[in-house]
Parts: structure tokens; C-alpha cells; sequence
């Protein structure tokens, strides 16, 4: 985790530099102006020699950690101190812990020194046709049993199966869970609801079941079972019998000879040439692979056919490597060492993947360990906040992000499960056996903690010397901080039980001063009439590093938010059924290095100050787009406006001078009573548009089809009204998605020139138009209607 640990060293020196340094005694200064250099030296070292590193590992990481430390500590102590004494009294005082910060920064100068001078799987197609044609067969309740030894690939079938378009179309609703050997019914009804967005804060497993039951009945479901080993018939009896076509799979390892299953599907181990077929198509995707790979790249599939389900890892590692017989070569004889060791050859070979990840996707894939599945916006948020990723003039933080996540998904470590309209990743998870991987490393490396629950004994000694995160699952005591002096811990992941809404909510904040990362918004049991947990805790805003901050709407925001001076996101999300807005207080926009405002629906107070740095404002109720506003967002690229007065005029021809906006939202939440007088003039950067109940004639699209950069446009609740909708030449030049949902319109008059590169169109709820027009399937481009 060197690596991390410098880049994160990195990015805290650039928030005292940018920030901070009145604040500061010009030595100390000096001190760290001269440790910025060392560290910029590092990471050009990571970059340029990764294969070079892994024998300063543990050294830098204890350095630089030091280091961090030392000035978090002591920019906070030097913070207490200013509003105590006056400029020139600080001039000439040296803080605490000076002397050693000036040791380690020599120690990580003698180290830059040393390291310059040695600068010298997816299942075969027959397998899945078969079971998918299984899926699609009419008929009653149908059981299907994937059976084989484990590793042959029986949960890549299924979950192949499972992510099929064709059965994702033809079911209506789709479940996941594991199983295991465990007996724990509980559990897996949970995982079966949750992976179909339902959330039960019930413990009553009756009560669980009839949650299940309810939301299958009458709907044509898919349930997955994986590593079905517990042969209890009751676990088929959760789900309604339905003669509609429903289908349960379950993967195991045995025969089962029940009369639980209707149908039986074994998986074997591959042969050497199904083997190389597989990893050479998920490499080279159809292209010849080079003569001088093939030797190696058959000795790799010799190796890799008694474990299939780690050739799309292997298929990653080899596909990011350099296309070269020695790096080919090289690869091989670490994989055919690691399959040698018969008893863990799975395990060895998919830590591979690790070892091959360069240093700067190393913290960030560990990260899936805490977070297994997750929006890519929210992640590279944290990333962020970590201080894992580097800006650069061409790219932001978050662009570097998400190509971070895209090399993930290229190396086959994660999987996309949504899509964006303009088809970037939306959301991934982490498969089984990367997450296994990833809580495994992250254990040897104390890079974060998991905890699934605990009571109030002593917290495990793992925390003490946990280095970055600590995820914790129904934590049963009342201050499960108490007496835990984490001073490294830099991530909090909470997901909180019953008994804390009964108890209270309490963090010992001194405990873990160090903090950037606050999530509590994996909580789903708010209860908004629980007196002690109605308010966020006060000690929430006593920590001076915290970047990343999220929790659910049944807090109030005090005025003390505006001492936290580095957040850099701030997340407010709904619980269920609160509509009401949150009052977010004026001190927000004393917050210089806020980039991400995401609230469920707020006002925005009038504007004390710019914020330069933001680039998400979501969902702001009845704000203002006066020019005075937009100036004191000027670097805005995502923006969601709420509006809940008609007769106001809300002045959103300056939505123009918004020059950097990419991402727009307008919805209007009034009865549809009229034409409202809504001029919108958009700006030209603007890439995706979704407007929703604002009644604009449709002949005012000919303005959003002059946007030069559209790709996206959704028309949401009358968001335009009108017979007739024509369009014409030279507009929508760029767009490939529609979406068009509870429209009036009747007739739509269009050439296939007017939306030349169309790929995706959706008409939902649009009962009054007569027909697609014919002339839309002529677009050369279209791919979805």
C-alpha cells in the first residue's frame, strides 16, 4: 500500500499549501514544502519502475503514514492555536512534533536516493444456450440444479445466464443469493430482497418470507440460489408458486437427488483446448493471437483448466500485460507455480491479479472489499477523498476515476451490472472470488477492518492497527469507539441496527480525529421518532479532516458544518417515505473545497461566497438561476433543479452562462394545468438533458437540438405538450439516447437524417401517439427500441 500511502501524503501537503498556510509558522512551512518534493519524486518512481518497488514497500508506507500524521495534527493544533493568538506571535513558534516531522522527511529522502540509484470465465456457448434455453421454456415453477466440483465454473454459468439480455427481458423481476453450508434462512431472504431494491428492518423470519412472497406473486421471477449445499426443502417453499413460467436456479457441488429439482445441469473441468479457446477470446476478442504468445499462452491454459472460473481473471492480467513473449513467459511460470499447490492453486492464482495490478489500482480495487457493490460516482467520490487519484490539467479527478474503474473492469475484477444512457459504467460489484481476494490482502496489508457485529467487549486488536477503513455491519454497542485510539483510521462505513436507534447514536470523534470518510448511509432503519437520533452528532463537526460526509435526511445540519473547511462531498439522503426538504444552513458556502452537494431535495441559501471547486449540485428546490447565483458557481458540471411554484419566474434563460455544465435535470412539481412560461436557454457544453413536467411546445426542441455536445435527452411527465412533434435537418447531431415517457403527443414526423446517430429509443406510457414512425428504423446507428 506504498503507494497509496503517497499519493494520499501527496494530497494532504496540496490542502495545507492551497489552504492553510497562513494559519502556519513559515519553518514548518519550509519543512513540508521540502517533503512535497521528496513525495512527488516517489510517485514519479511508482509510475516509471513498478516492478522495482516491492522492496521498499513496507518502508515508505510507515514513512509516509508518519508523516501524515504529523502534519494532520498539527495543521489541526495549529488551526486551535490561531483563534487563540495573534499572526506575529506564531510567527516564530515551532509546533510539536517538528523535529520529528523533519526526521522522516529525511528518512523519505534518504529512501527517494536508494530507489534512484537501482533505477538500472466465461462458460462455453453450448453450456449457456442450454441453460438459458431452459429459462425461456413455458411452463409452471421450474427448479434447475447447476451441479459439478467446485471451481469448474457452475456460478460463472449462472451468473452469465442471470445477466443475459434475453432473460433479463423475459422475467419480470430477478433475485440473487448465496447460500453456503450455513443455515442462516434469515440472512439469504434478506440478500434475496435487497438484491430486488426491498428493504425490511423486520427479524421475523415469517414477516421476511411474506415481504419475499408478495413481491413475486403474479410476476414471472428468476431466482438465483448459489452454493446451494443445505438440501432443506423450506428454502423452496419461500418463493409463490406460479405457473407463468418462474424459474429457481441453484449451483452445488452435489447431485441433488431430490424431487426438489426438475432439471440437472453438470459443469466439468475443461480440456487444454476449450481452455486456450476461452482465454484467447476473452483476450483478443476474436483477433488472431500472435504467433510468438501462443506457446505461453498454452502452458497458461494448462494450468488455469482445472480452475475455469479464474480464466477471466487470468484473461485480465494477460490483457493488461505487455503483449511480449518474456511478459507472457513470465506469467506462466508464476501460474503454473501457483496451480502446482494443488489445495489452494484457486486462491494463489486469482492473488495473481493483485500482484499484476499496477500500484495506483491497488488501494482503489482493496476498496471492493468494503463496498461490493457500488455506484461508480459514489466510489470515485471516496476515492477522492482517500486521496488516491492524481489531477492533472487534461483530466479531473473523477475522469481519472472512472478510468480507473474501466481498467478494473478490463482486468476482469469487477463487473458492470448498470449502464448509463450514454453507456458508461453506472454501477459494479465485486464477484465472489476478487471480494474474497480483496478481504484478504486488505487483512495482510491493515488496510481496512470488517465487521459484521460485535457487542460491547473490547473492540478486535485488528482496528488498533488498522491504516485506512473500518466497516462495521449492526455495531450492537452504544459507543463502539470507546476506549479504540485509531489515529489511522481514515474511513468509517456504518450500517446501524435496532439497538442503536434504541440507545442513541454516539461516536467517540476523539478516537479517530484523523477522519475523512463518514458513511452512515447504509443505514435503512431511520426512525425519525427516536429523540436521540434525530440530530447528527455534534462531533461530526469536530473533525477537521473529514472530505467525504453522507447520512440520511433525518438529521438537521447545524451552522457548525462550515468547520469542516476540507469536505470535499457532502450527501444527504432520503429515508423512506420523507419528503420534506432539508435546510442546509448559510455557513455551506464557507466550504472552499466542497466539489459534490448531493441532498435528496434543499433549499440553497443565498450566496456568502463562491464555491469554486463544485461540480454536482443536486436536487436544489425553487433556486434562482440569477446571474449573481451562477457566478458563485462557476465550475458546475452537474446540476438538478426541483421547482414547486408556478408563478415564480425562476430566470432559467442564465442557465447559459453556466459554461462548464455537462449534466442538467428540470423538474417541475405542479398538476399539469396549462402552458407554463418557462424560457430555458441551455449551455452548449451540455451533454445530457432530462426535463420533466415543464409543458414546453415541442417546437421549443428545436433550441435543444442545436446543442452541439447532446448525447442524452430524456422528456419525462409532459415535459413537452402538443399534437405534433416535427423535427428537421441539422439537429440532434450527437444524441444516441431518447427517452420520451407520459407524453400526449400523437403524431411524430422525422426523417432518419434528423437523428443520425441515434442508437437507443424508449416510448413509455405514450398511449396517444398512433405509430413509431416508419422512417426511424432507417437510422443506420439504431440498436434499441
Amino acid at each position: 500500500m506504498a503507494y497509496a500511502a503517497v499519493t494520499s501524503l501527496s494530497h494532504t501537503i496540496d490542502i495545507f499549501l492551497n489552504y492553510h498556510q497562513p494559519s502556519i509558522s513559515p519553518r514548518l512551512k519550509d519543512a513540508i514544502t521540502s517533503l512535497h518534493k521528496h513525495t512527488v519524486s516517489l510517485q514519479t518512481f511508482f509510475d516509471e519502475f513498478p516492478d522495482k518497488t516491492d522492496l521498499w514497500e513496507e518502508i515508505i508506507s510507515e514513512a509516509t503514514y508518519m508523516a501524515e500524521r504529523i502534519i494532520e495534527l498539527q495543521l489541526s493544533d495549529s488551526l486551535l492555536e490561531s483563534s487563540r493568538s495573534k499572526p506575529e506571535e506564531r510567527k516564530n513558534q515551532l509546533p510539536y512534533g517538528f523535529d520529528e516531522l523533519k526526521r522522516v522527511s529525511k528518512e523519505i529522502e534518504s529512501i527517494v536516493a536508494e530507489m534512484k540509484g537501482t533505477k538500472a470465465m466465461d462458460c462455453p456457448d453450448d453450456e449457456l444456450i442450454e441453460i438459458i434455453s431452459r429459462l425461456r421454456e413455458e411452463g409452471g415453477l421450474t427448479t434447475i440444479a447447476i451441479y459439478g466440483e467446485e471451481g469448474v465454473g457452475k456460478t460463472t454459468l449462472a451468473r452469465n445466464a442471470y445477466n443475459n439480455p434475453l432473460i433479463m427481458k423475459h422475467f419480470d423481476i430477478r433475485a440473487w443469493a448465496t447460500v453456503s453450508s450455513k443455515d442462516d434462512r434469515l440472512r439469504v431472504i434478506r440478500d434475496l430482497l435487497r438484491s430486488m431494491k426491498v428493504e425490511s428492518s423486520s427479524n421475523i423470519e415469517k414477516e421476511l418470507i411474506r415481504t419475499l412472497k408478495e413481491k413475486l406473486r403474479g410476476l414471472r421471477y428468476l431466482i438465483v440460489l448459489d452454493d446451494f449445499s443445505n438440501f432443506d426443502r423450506l428454502f423452496l417453499r419461500m418463493f409463490p408458486v406460479e405457473n407463468n413460467g418462474s424459474r429457481i436456479i441453484l449451483t452445488t457441488r452435489s447431485h441433488i437427488s431430490m424431487k426438489m429439482v426438475d432439471h440437472f445441469h453438470k459443469v466439468g473441468f475443461m480440456n487444454e483446448d476449450k481452455a486456450w479457446n476461452l482465454l484467447r477470446e476473452n483476450i483478443f476478442k476474436g483477433d488472431p493471437c500472435p504467433s510468438q504468445l501462443v506457446s505461453a499462452g498454452k502452458m497458461i491454459a494448462r494450468s488455469c483448466r482445472w480452475v475455469p472460473n479464474c480464466i477471466e481473471v487470468v484473461s485480465g492480467i494477460l490483457a493488461a500485460a505487455d503483449q511480449t513473449e518474456a511478459a507472457w513467459e513470465d506469467i506462466s511460470e508464476n501460474i503454473k507455480f501457483a496451480a502446482s499447490d494443488y489445495g489452494n492453486r484457486k486462491s494463489r492464482i486469482l492473488s495473481l491479479a493483485y500482484t499484476y495490478l499496477p500500484h495506483h489500482l491497488r488501494p482503489c480495487f482493496l476498496y471492493l472489499g468494503i463496498y461490493h457493490n457500488i455506484n461508480v460516482s459514489k466510489l470515485v467520490k471516496i476515492w477522492v477523498a482517500e486521496g488516491f487519484l492524481n489531477e492533472s490539467e487534461c483530466k479531473s479527478f473523477e475522469e481519472t476515476g472512472e478510468e480507473y474503474v474501466e481498467d478494473l473492469v478490463r482486468r476482469n475484477l469487477v463487473l458492470v451490472t448498470k449502464r448509463k444512457s450514454n453507456g458508461r459504467i453506472k454501477r459494479i460489484e465485486s464477484d465472489i472470488r476478487p471480494w474474497n481476494l480483496c478481504l484478504d490482502q486488505a487483512h495482510v496489508d491493515s488496510f481496512f477492518h470488517r465487521i459484521n457485529s460485535f457487542g460491547t467487549q473490547a473492540m478486535p486488536m485488528e482496528l488498533k492497527s488498522c491504516r485506512r477503513g473500518v466497516y462495521c455491519d449492526r455495531p450492537e454497542s452504544h459507543d463502539f469507539l470507546e476506549g479504540v485510539y485509531g489515529s489511522t483510521i481514515r474511513t468509517l462505513v456504518l450500517r446501524l441496527g435496532m439497538s442503536n436507534h434504541r440507545q442513541g447514536f454516539r461516536l467517540s470523534i476523539a478516537n479517530v480525529s484523523l477522519l475523512r470518510i463518514l458513511d452512515l448511509s447504509n443505514d435503512y432503519n431511520y426512525d425519525s421518532s427516536n429523540a436521540y437520533y434525530s440530530d447528527l452528532p455534534e462531533e461530526v463537526f469536530e473533525l477537521f479532516h473529514l472530505r467525504y460526509l453522507a447520512f440520511h435526511s433525518g438529521f438537521n445540519i447545524s451552522e457548525a458544518i462550515s468547520n469542516l473547511e476540507n469536505l470535499q462531498t457532502l450527501i444527504i439522503l432520503p429515508k423512506e417515505s420523507d419528503c420534506m426538504s432539508a435546510n442546509l444552513p448559510d455557513g455551506i458556502w464557507r466550504m472552499p473545497q466542497l466539489r459534490h452537494l448531493l441532498v435528496f431535495r434543499f433549499e440553497l441559501p443565498s450566496p456568502h461566497g463562491a464555491l469554486e471547486d463544485l461540480q454536482t449540485l443536486s436536487r436544489v428546490v425553487d433556486f434562482t438561476c440569477s446571474r449573481e447565483h451562477l457566478k458563485m458557481i462557476p465550475n458546475l458540471k452537474k446540476l438538478v433543479l426541483f421547482f414547486t411554484n408556478k408563478s415564480r419566474d425562476y430566470e432559467l434563460h442564465n442557465l447559459i452562462y453556466l459554461q462548464k455544465l455537462e449534466v442538467l435535470k428540470i423538474e417541475m412539481d405542479w398538476p399539469f394545468e396549462g402552458k407554463h412560461n418557462m424560457s430555458c436557454v441551455f449551455p452548449p457544453k451540455l451533454r445530457s438533458l432530462n426535463l420533466c413536467g415543464l409543458q414546453l411546445p415541442w417546437e421549443d426542441m428545436k433550441i435543444v437540438a442545436s446543442l452541439p455536445n447532446l448525447q442524452v435527452l430524456k422528456l419525462r411527465r409532459l415535459a413537452c405538450i402538443g399534437k405534433t412533434w416535427e423535427t428537421s435537418e441539422g439537429g440532434f447531431g450527437q444524441l444516441t439516447y431518447l427517452l420520451i415517457q407520459e407524453s400526449n403527443l400523437e403524431h411524430w414526423i422525422m426523417e432518419p437524417s434528423h437523428f443520425p446517430r441515434l442508437k437507443s429509443l424508449v416510448l413509455h406510457h405514450c398511449g396517444h401517439l398512433n405509430k413509431v414512425p416508419y422512417d426511424m428504423g432507417k437510422i443506420p446507428t439504431l440498436e434499441y427500441i
